[in-house]
């Protein structure tokens, strides 16, 4: 019979054989934000969930890393690319450096700090507008079709792609106020290891960002709804969507015509997803 210790000793053996094999080494990824580097040239680097997102040139970029090879390799899996640029080349590339075991590792770190970083751009410059024509992402920052994930000398070791449709992809954001950006992100790294709230925030950032990236506007509007829960629920399971209106409304400190508008939003979400057209 194989006795605790004999077995715990083989999985100790195992663990250190692959611990052995997947060390970990530094990884550099390239995530392209489509903010003129001009508007945040002043600062260097912006810290976000514990990760530095240094601020580069496409110049300094492409003299010290493989990007015509990042460029092909996208160019290859998505539709229309070959026409099109992948990013606005006045826009400012922001770099990660982290160690991780794997590529997929280092990419998934890093891509959360920039997904983040995005949302908060996207909440602090938000602005009313009307639409005419041809719709638009409602958001002043879009995630890029493509990112690099390169070792330090320059190689690339793995592209990671995102399947979205590339027509506003080299929009340029020429306004940015950073002070609402870092008073923003400033609150959310002191808080992060306090206090559980922060996470739900910052979830819900995620959301709003989502809902202004997209022109599938019932997503974008499920997305908003899904924000809304995240605030009144946060991770709890069991909620109907009467209930986030009337938490909602109490949050917000809404009157009877809040109370009536909140219960159609709700009915309109749940229509929604019966149909099948986003899910929750």
């Amino acid at each position: 019979a194989i006795s605790i210790s004999d077995f715990l000793e083989a999985v100790g053996r195992k663990a250190h054989e692959y611990l052995s094999r997947h060390s970990s080494q530094e990884y550099h990824v390239i995530l392209p934000l489509n903010v003129e580097y001009a508007r945040l040239a002043d600062n260097e680097s912006f810290t976000v969930c514990g990760q530095s997102l240094h601020c580069m040139t496409w110049l300094d970029i492409q003299r010290t890393y493989a990007i015509d090879k990042l460029v092909a390799e996208i160019r290859q899996y998505l539709f229309d690319a070959a026409e099109r640029d992948l990013w606005h080349w006045s826009g400012t590339p922001l770099i990660v450096k982290t160690r991780a075991r794997t590529s997929q590792s280092a990419f998934q770190r890093a891509f959360d700090a920039y997904d983040l970083f995005c949302a908060i751009l996207n909440f602090v410059h938000d602005t009313d507008r009307v639409q005419l024509g041809k719709p638009k992402p409602m958001a002043s920052v879009y995630q890029a079709a493509g990112y690099g994930v390169f070792l330090p000398e320059g190689s690339l070791a793995e592209p990671f792609i995102v399947e979205e449709n590339l027509a506003f992809q080299n929009h340029l954001m020429s306004r940015c106020d950073l002070q609402p950006v870092l008073r923003m992100l400033d609150e959310i790294n002191r808080e992060q290891r306090l206090r559980h709230s922060t996470q739900r925030f910052s979830d819900a950032l995620r959301s709003f960002s989502s809902a202004l990236g997209t022109t599938n506007w019932s997503n974008a509007y499920l997305s908003l709804w899904q924000a809304m829960e995240i605030l009144t629920f946060g991770q709890q399971k069991k909620y109907d969507m009467n209930q986030v209106a009337e938490r909602a409304l109490t949050l917000a400190k809404g009157d009877d015509t809040a109370r009536d508008f909140l219960n159609i939003c709700a009915d309109r979400r749940n229509d929604l997803v019966h149909r099948g057209q986003f899910s929750p």
